[in-house]
């Protein structure tokens, strides 16, 4: 699995990851767009419940989905008002992550914010909840 993620990230537009060590799931989960429009969602968990066992692996990448251009304009955009370019305080907390890495326009960006973070995931589910 790692293979393939670092083979995504190198086209990577936008990637969104967390990670959480208390929880019931604890591990890392995950989306990543490539420049050509194209979305993944991964996690790799350290444990899941005995009653999830045979519906959630413990590793898993999707297959690619083309994501629709009105929601790429509206990351792009959200990216090129509230990230590039800003500073942001490098939040360190104890049992949980939410980092937000890519590039645009030659400009690269990573940072550790929940605030950015909820806000580029809303902007990708907009268009499930549309519909």
């Amino acid at each position: 699995m790692q293979e393939r993620l670092e083979s995504l990230r190198i086209d990577k537009f936008l990637e969104l990851s967390s990670w959480a060590g208390l929880s019931p799931m604890p591990g890392t989960t995950g989306i990543i767009i490539t420049k050509d429009k194209t979305i993944y969602y991964y996690h790799k968990y350290h444990h899941v419940p005995d009653n999830l066992k045979d519906k959630i692996s413990l590793e898993e990448i999707s297959e690619g989905k083309i994501i629709d251009n009105d929601i790429y304009s509206k990351l792009v955009n959200y990216l090129e008002e509230n990230v590039i370019g800003k500073e942001f305080e490098n939040i360190f907390t104890r049992d949980a992550g939410f980092r937000v890495s890519g590039t645009i326009n030659n400009n690269s960006f990573n940072i550790n914010n929940l605030d950015i973070y909820n806000d580029l995931k809303r902007i990708i589910n907009s268009k499930e909840k549309a519909e």
